[in-house]
């Protein structure tokens, strides 16, 4: 019996040190969107949602944007948060669409998002019957494993070095001490069982990276 009570007492306290998240009220958004699958463009759910998140472990509280996409046919299920930018929360789903693409396998949700010469690898294998389903799993991950997200901020995410196989000039503007404007994502499609990314650089020209199916750097190939 001392045993249980002891077991119980524990529970009880990881309980109380998880974080707790609500929804903040009128922030859900949410968008039907085309993304590229084996050349063709099928639809994909995106919601968007801002939570408030207390984490009394730290005695603190934030706010987070959450983004989501769920393709209804096969149910494969992503999902990103970031913190809430203050005086601008929400908008995710635009900037999403604007500097990123995903790419749909049968198996998988992948997600390419370039910053200067890095190239920003996520995937999930995850599957949801529905939206609302997926996000209280989103939920209930916040609550089980934020103090784990606090020690790895980006836990889901592979690095890719690009400027070992690109010039380095072609990630930045001739002639400007600036990194703005950066290159951009054009396009990110499946070659030989692997990845061929291609990049607008801000010189006008264009370049194409090849990756294995793990991610993997090959190296660059031409664009025609």
């Amino acid at each position: 019996m001392k045993a249980i009570l002891a077991l119980l007492m524990i529970l009880a306290s990881v309980r109380a040190e998880a974080a707790q998240v609500r929804i903040v009220e009128g922030s859900t958004r949410s968008q039907i969107a085309a993304v590229p699958k084996d050349g063709q463009r099928p639809l994909v759910e995106l919601r968007e949602v801002q939570v408030s998140l207390s984490d009394t472990a730290r005695s603190g509280s934030e706010r987070l944007d959450i983004l989501m996409l769920r393709e209804p046919r096969s149910g494969l299920f992503w999902w990103r948060y970031q913190t809430s930018e203050s005086g601008r929360p929400g908008g995710i789903i635009e900037r999403f669409l604007r500097d990123s693409i995903t790419h749909l396998t049968d198996d998988r949700v992948v997600y390419f998002m370039l910053s200067t010469s890095t190239l920003w690898v996520s995937e999930s294998l995850e599957r949801q019957p529905s939206m609302d389903a997926g996000q209280a799993s989103v939920v209930a991950a916040l609550e089980r494993d934020w103090e784990a997200m606090q020690a790895h901020p980006a836990p889901w995410f592979l690095r890719v070095n690009l400027i070992s196989v690109l010039d380095r000039d072609f990630f930045f503007l001739r002639g400007s001490a600036s990194s703005f404007p950066g290159p951009k994502l054009r396009g990110v499609s499946r070659q030989n069982g692997g990845w061929r990314v291609v990049l607008d650089g801000p010189n006008g020209d264009l370049a194409a990276v090849l990756l294995s199916e793990r991610f993997d750097l090959l190296g660059a190939a031409p664009v025609k």
